[in-house]
C-alpha cells in the first residue's frame, strides 16, 4: 500500500507508486511531513529536503528510507536511516514521445513555481524558446511528449537534487536539462549552474539530444530500484 502526503498535485511522484507496490508489501508513506501522522508499523520513504520541509524527529518509531545521503547526515543520531536510492523499474515507463517533426514545445518545466524557477523559464522565454511550465500530474505526460527538452531544477539555491522527477524523465526517453548538484546519479548526465540553463537549452536543443536520452536510460536500467524489505 502507498499512502502519500504532498504539498500539490504536481508534487506528488506517483512515477513511483507502483514501483514500490511490486517490490514490497509493507505500507510506504511518501512525503510523511504533511498531513497525519504516518499509521503504526509503515515505512517513511523521505524524497524531500531534510530540515526545509520535513522535521525527521517526527518519524520515531518508524522504519525510515531516504533518497539523498546528504539528508541521512541531518537526522538526528538516535534515528536510524536507511539510504535507498531511486533507480529504475518498468514500471515507471508510462508514455511514448511524439516523433520529433511533432514535437511543438521546446521546453517542458514540471513542478512546484517559485521565484528562481521563474527567472530561469522568463530567460527561455526571452532567448525565443517555446517553454511550458506545468503542476499538474493530469497533464504532465500528454506536454512531456510534445517537448523536446525537459528542465530539472533545483527549488532551493542548495536543494538536494530532484532524482524522482530525473527518473520519470530518464525512464521515459525524455532528454533532459539539469541544474547540477551534487547528489546528480550517473544516468542522469551532465548539469550546468542555474545561470548557464538558458545557454545550455539554446545549445542542446541544436544537437540530436535523444541520443543522449537513450545513452541515460541504458545506465538507469543497469541501476534498478531495490527496496530493502
Amino acid at each position: 500500500m502507498i499512502l502519500r502526503r504532498s504539498r500539490g498535485d504536481g508534487e506528488c511522484f506517483v512515477e513511483l507508486d507502483e514501483a514500490v507496490k511490486e517490490l514490497t508489501d509493507r505500507v510506504v508513506v511518501f512525503n510523511a511531513n504533511y498531513g497525519t501522522c504516518p499509521p503504526a508499523g509503515s515505512i517513511i520513504y523521505n524524497t524531500d529536503l531534510v530540515g526545509i520541509h520535513c522535521d525527521p524527529a517526527k518519524w520515531r518509531g518508524h522504519e525510515i528510507w531516504d533518497f539523498c545521503y546528504r539528508n541521512i547526515a541531518l537526522y538526528p543520531a538516535d534515528i536510524p536511516v536507511t539510504y535507498v536510492p531511486i533507480g529504475f523499474h518498468p514500471s515507471m515507463q508510462r508514455f511514448k514521445r511524439l516523433p520529433l517533426e511533432k514535437r511543438d514545445i521546446d521546453v517542458v518545466f514540471s513542478g512546484a513555481m517559485n521565484a528562481r524557477r521563474e527567472k530561469v523559464l522568463t530567460g527561455f522565454r526571452k532567448a525565443g524558446l517555446v517553454v511550458v511550465w506545468n503542476d499538474l500530474i493530469v497533464q504532465r505526460d500528454a506536454l512531456l511528449a510534445r517537448s523536446r527538452l525537459a528542465l530539472n531544477m533545483l527549488f532551493y539555491t542548495d536543494g538536494v537534487y530532484p532524482v524522482v522527477r530525473a527518473a520519470h524523465l530518464v525512464a521515459n526517453g525524455t532528454p533532459m536539462l539539469n541544474e547540477t548538484s551534487p547528489e546528480m546519479p550517473l544516468w542522469a548526465g551532465g548539469g550546468v549552474g542555474v545561470d548557464q540553463l538558458v545557454d545550455a537549452a539554446v545549445v542542446m536543443l541544436r544537437q540530436p539530444i535523444d541520443e543522449v536520452a537513450v545513452e541515460c536510460l541504458e545506465k538507469f536500467r543497469a541501476a534498478p530500484l531495490v527496496l530493502p524489505c
